[in-house]
Formats: structure tokens, C-alpha cells, sequence
């Protein structure tokens, strides 16, 4: 547990593994989807009757990266000759496992000083769960608006 004093607020350092996974599986099948969109690309160049033009290869890439919003993690070369596409070379940059690190890692605020780091954790905890008592609530007895701002999850552990 990582727990900071301000004269104001106190803070709390916490790791939840589920949002870890969950924080790194729609990322991951993001670029997975990437990938074989660009490996699709690359086989395409060495079939017949398939586009091999420059500007469309680039072009399909740029629609792969708009689509899975992940093209900023990668380096993709596209090798050409005569106006033709002749290969595609792409690899994952270093930024990208930098971003996966603090993935399921959040921060809780509070100005109330008098609280310690397990007491801020089971407050956060308690709250988390009226809240989802009462989003529950509205759904059964069919009050609106409800807004579902979280899916039910284990609770998270502080380190």
C-alpha cells in the first residue's frame, strides 16, 4: 500500500487485478486485429490480382490504424518499387509495454486526514458497492434515467 499526506488530502495508491485484466485484454485483441489486418495486407502483395499500389497499401494501413486505434504502438514500413508495394515490415514500439505497466493502477483522493490507508480502501469499497446496490435497484424497479457506470467486478486490492 503506497499512502501520501497532504496538509489538504490524502492519498492512496491502489493495483485492482481485475481491471488489470480487463484493462489489458481490449487492448491486446486491438492489436492482434491490427496485426493480422496488416499480415493480411503483406500476403496480398505476393498473390495475383490483388492491390499492390503504393498509395492504396498505405491507404488500407491508415484504415487498419483509424479502425483499431492502436497504429500509434507500431513502426510499419512499406517497401516499394515502381509505384508497387513489394513488403510490409512492422514491430511494436518500447511506449507501448511503458502504457501496459500501470495498466489496473488507480489513484484514491480524499481530505479526510483523519482516515488510514485500509480505512480509505474499505470506505472506497462500501461505496462502491451502494452504488451498485442502488444501480440495481433502479433497474428492478424501472426508474430512469439509470446509468450503469460499472460492471460488477471483484473488489480491488491496495498496495
Amino acid at each position: 500500500m503506497k499512502f501520501v499526506r497532504t496538509e489538504e488530502e490524502a492519498f492512496l495508491l491502489c493495483h485492482s487485478e481485475a481491471k488489470e485484466a480487463k484493462g489489458k485484454a481490449i487492448p491486446s485483441r486491438k492489436e492482434q486485429r491490427f496485426e493480422q489486418g496488416l499480415l493480411a495486407i503483406k500476403e496480398g502483395l505476393a498473390k495475383v490480382k490483388r492491390q499492390k499500389k503504393y498509395d492504396k497499401t498505405i491507404e488500407r494501413i491508415g484504415r487498419l490504424k483509424e479502425r483499431y486505434k492502436v497504429g500509434n504502438l507500431y513502426t510499419v514500413k512499406v517497401e516499394q518499387a515502381d509505384g508497387k508495394a513489394t513488403g510490409i515490415q512492422f514491430e511494436k514500439n518500447d511506449q507501448a509495454q511503458a502504457k501496459e505497466d500501470a495498466t489496473g493502477t488507480y489513484v484514491l483522493r480524499t481530505n479526510r486526514l483523519d482516515l488510514g490507508g485500509e480505512e480509505i480502501s474499505k470506505l472506497h469499497r462500501s461505496l462502491t458497492t451502494i452504488e451498485e446496490s442502488f444501480e440495481t435497484m433502479k433497474g428492478d424497479l424501472g426508474l430512469r434515467p439509470n446509468f450503469i457506470t460499472r460492471i460488477s467486478q471483484p473488489l480491488p486490492t491496495c498496495i
